[in-house]
């Protein structure tokens, strides 16, 4: 997580469960970990459940734009990585889809 921290614009990431309990974090103090964790999992089940009915499939990665700040959410397998932005701050999509495929592998 650490050094997740380190790409350029990323201000915290997650690796959670998907009963929402964290493995692994790294957030800005004013973000709580439970909270965020706990609600991956309740995001993409609802936005799956739109992305069915409207007959588009399953979702495997959330882009969210909130004050100014990134955040992208991927299901990887049997874990949800999260990450946030900094303000202001584009996220580095490539980087961060590699290291959600390389996830992914390790949690089919």
């Amino acid at each position: 997580m650490q050094r997740l921290c380190y790409l350029p614009g990323v201000a915290g990431a997650v690796i959670a469960l998907p009963e929402g309990l964290p493995i692994a974090s790294q957030l800005p103090p004013h973000i709580s970990t439970d909270a965020f964790c706990g609600f991956l999992p309740q995001m993409f089940a609802r936005i799956n459940q739109y992305t069915r009915e409207l007959k588009m499939g399953e979702s495997s990665r959330l882009v969210i734009d909130v004050n100014g700040s990134a955040m992208m959410v991927f299901r990887t397998g049997r874990v949800y990585f999260g990450v946030l932005g900094l303000s202001g701050a584009s996220l580095p999509a490539a980087q961060l889809s590699l290291v959600a495929s390389e996830l992914n592998n390790l949690n089919p």
